[in-house]
């Protein structure tokens, strides 16, 4: 008689992986605890770090502007005709900067 193996959905897999970082325990341990093969566990691992970036969010965190004019005008920037910013004129170039090495990231 063979025991029927459990199916794990994505979200599955995914939550067992942030579980397991969270854990502070190693990759056997932690399978060990839960009942999976560690070989099955390893490989969810591999391909959850092997997804493309793009279906990653990087948030970031901009201050308040001092808004002097209420009439500010923008600039777009477009990278590789995948994705595209507007800005204000304003932003200065630290921080435009940052969003551009971090919007490259995610394409």
């Amino acid at each position: 008689m063979k025991i029927a193996k459990k199916q794990y959905s994505t979200a599955d897999k995914s939550a067992l992986i942030q579980e397991w970082r969270n854990s502070n325990h190693s990759q056997s341990k932690f399978c060990r605890s839960k009942g999976l093969s560690i070989t099955t566990f390893n490989n969810w691992v591999t391909k959850e770090k092997n997804k493309p970036q793009k279906d990653k969010f990087i948030p970031i965190k901009l201050a308040s502007p001092k808004i002097e004019d209420t009439r500010l005008e923008y600039f777009k920037i477009k990278i590789k005709d995948k994705l595209e910013i507007n800005l204000p004129s304003n932003v200065n170039e630290q921080l435009l900067s940052i969003i551009i090495r971090e919007a490259i990231k995610c394409i």
